[in-house]
C-alpha cells in the first residue's frame, strides 16, 4: 500500500525523488559533522565476477546492450578542463556553472582577442567604472538604528534600487555583447580547443563556432543575472557587500566580471555553494574508488555500476526511511556480485537546501556501517537536486571516470521510484532539453538497466546549485 501511495504522488507531482528546494536559510554548514566516516571500518572491496554469481538470474544486461558505440558528441576524454585559480569551493561553483567565463579568464588566446577588440575593451572599462563608482554613488543617506525595522527596510530598498543597475544587464545588452564575443572569438581556436572538447556545450555542437560562442555567452550572462537577481530579491541585505568587490579586485576587469563577482558574492552570503561543495571529488569522496577502478576487468561483470537515488527526509534527520530502503536494495545487488561499484546520487535538498545532510553521503555512511561495504566500492554525487539531474550527474561521472559507456548500469530501488525513472523522458525533455540516458529498460519491479548519454556533459546554470 505504501508503494502504491508513493507511486500516485510521484505521478501527480512529477517531482521525482526530491522536491524543489525553497528559501535558503542563512545558517552555518559543518561538512565534517555531515559526512564524517572516520569511525566506519572499510573492508576489502567485493571482487566476485558476475559470471560466478548465481544470484538474481533475471537481472541480465541484455535489454540494454547497445547496437552501436556511444556518440561522444565532440567530447574528448583527454581534454584538460581549465580551472579558476586559486582553487576553492567557490572557484568550482564558477567552473561548474560558467565554464565559458573560466575559459575567457584562463585561455590566453581568448583574453588577448577580447582585449584587442575596441568594442569589448570599451565595454569592459565602462562596466568596471560603474562597479567602482557604486560605493560612493549608492552610499546610504542616513544611518538606521538596528531596531528601526522600517528605516532598515527603506535603506535596503534604496541600496537595491541604486546598486542593481550598476551590475545587471538588459536583454538587449546581453544579446549585443554575446554577438560581438561570438564574432571576435570565432577567429580564434577557443571553440575547437576548449568549448567543443569539454562537452560542456554539447547541446550546441551542431552550431558554427561563432553561433556556439554567441549562444554560450548569452547563456552565461543570462544565468548569472537570474541567479544574482533571485538571491538579491530574497536577501536584499547581501547587496551591501557589492561595493567591496571593487576593492577585492583592484586590477582591470573583463566585461563580465562585475556581474560574475557580484553573483558569487551574494551566493556566498546565501550559502549557495552546493555546486562546489565537496569538490574535487576525485581527490576526496571518490578517490578510493577511482584508485581501485584501475584494477577492474569490466568484462567480468554483468553491469558497470549499481545506481542508488536518494530520498531525503521531510525533517532534519540524516536519512529517511525510504533512503534506507533504497540503500538496502542497492547493497543487495552489489553484494550479489552484479557490479564492481555502487554509485549514489543526491544532494542537500530536504527538508530545505540548508540541511547539513547530503543524500548520497548519508546513504554511503549507512551502507558502510550496516553492510561493511568499503569506501573504495562506492562513488558519490552529492550535488543532484532532482531526479532528472540524478540521472544526468551519474552519466557525467561514468564518462569522466572512464567507466565503460556501452556496458549497462543497473538502477535498483523501490517499485514506485523504479517505475518513475522508467517514464522520466518527458520531464527530462521539459526540464533539461535532452535525455541523460540512451535507454532505460525494465528488468523487474525493483530494477532497470540503462546506458548514459553524452549530452549529459552539458552544463546548465539555470540552477546554479546543481548545474
Amino acid at each position: 500500500m505504501k508503494h502504491l501511495l508513493l507511486l500516485g504522488l510521484l505521478l501527480l507531482c512529477a517531482c521525482g525523488s526530491k522536491a524543489e528546494a525553497t528559501a535558503d536559510a542563512e545558517v552555518g554548514f559543518d561538512a565534517d559533522a555531515a559526512v564524517g566516516t572516520d569511525d566506519i571500518a572499510a573492508d576489502v572491496a567485493l571482487d566476485v565476477p558476475s559470471d560466478v554469481s548465481i544470484a538474481y538470474p533475471d537481472l541480465q544486461p541484455t535489454l540494454c546492450i547497445p547496437n552501436q558505440p556511444i556518440d561522444l558528441l565532440g567530447w574528448d576524454p583527454k581534454y584538460a578542463v581549465l580551472k579558476t585559480m586559486p582553487q576553492s569551493s567557490w572557484s568550482y561553483v564558477q567552473d561548474n556553472n560558467w565554464y565559458l567565463l573560466t575559459v575567457l579568464q584562463q585561455a590566453q588566446e581568448a583574453k588577448d582577442a577580447l582585449a584587442a577588440d575596441p568594442t569589448l575593451a570599451a565595454l569592459a572599462k565602462q562596466r568596471e567604472l560603474r562597479l567602482r563608482a557604486a560605493e560612493a554613488k549608492c552610499a546610504p543617506a542616513v544611518t538606521c538604528l538596528p531596531e528601526d525595522a522600517t528605516c532598515v527596510a527603506a535603506e535596503q530598498a534604496a541600496d537595491e534600487a541604486c546598486l542593481l543597475p550598476e551590475v545587471t544587464w538588459t536583454a538587449d545588452e546581453i544579446a549585443t555583447t554575446a554577438a560581438q564575443v561570438g564574432k571576435v572569438l570565432a577567429k580564434t581556436t577557443v571553440a575547437q580547443k576548449h568549448l567543443r572538447p569539454s562537452g560542456r556545450f554539447a547541446l550546441y555542437r551542431s552550431k558554427s563556432d561563432e553561433a556556439l560562442i554567441t549562444t554560450a555567452t548569452a547563456d552565461a550572462l543570462t544565468t548569472l543575472q537570474s541567479t544574482f537577481g533571485g538571491i538579491a530579491s530574497n536577501h536584499p541585505n547581501l547587496l551591501l557587500g557589492l561595493p567591496a568587490i571593487a576593492q577585492n579586485h583592484p586590477g582591470a576587469l573583463q566585461f563580465f566580471e562585475p556581474l560574475l563577482w557580484s553573483t558569487i558574492e551574494v551566493m556566498k552570503g546565501a550559502l549557495q555553494d552546493q555546486a562546489g561543495r565537496y569538490e574535487p571529488l576525485v581527490e576526496g569522496g571518490n578517490k578510493a574508488a577511482l584508485e581501485r577502478m584501475k584494477t577492474i576487468d569490466w568484462s567480468q561483470w554483468r553491469f558497470s555500476i549499481v545506481l542508488g537515488l536518494g530520498w531525503g527526509p521531510e525533517d532534519n534527520h540524516a536519512l529517511s526511511d525510504l533512503g534506507r530502503e533504497h540503500s538496502d536494495v542497492v547493497a543487495s545487488r552489489y553484494l550479489a556480485g552484479l557490479a564492481p561499484f555502487i554509485m549514489l546520487t543526491g544532494g542537500h535538498v530536504h527538508p530545505s537546501a540548508d540541511t547539513p545532510y547530503a543524500e548520497a553521503l548519508e546513504m554511503k555512511k549507512y551502507m558502510m556501517a550496516k553492510y561493511q561495504i568499503p569506501e573504495n566500492a562506492i562513488l558519490v554525487d552529492p550535488h543532484a537536486r532532482h531526479t532528472t539531474t540524478n540521472m544526468r550527474n551519474i552519466a557525467r561521472q561514468m564518462m569522466e571516470y572512464g567507466i565503460p559507456l556501452d556496458k549497462p548500469g543497473l538502477y535498483s530501488s523501490d517499485v514506485a521510484q523504479v517505475f518513475y525513472v522508467l517514464h522520466l523522458d518527458q520531464r527530462c525533455m521539459d526540464d533539461m532539453g535532452f535525455l541523460p540516458y540512451r535507454t532505460v529498460q525494465s528488468l523487474g519491479e525493483n530494477d532497470n538497466c540503462f546506458l548514459p548519454s553524452a549530452e549529459s556533459m552539458f552544463r546548465d546554470a539555470r540552477d546554479a546549485r546543481d548545474p
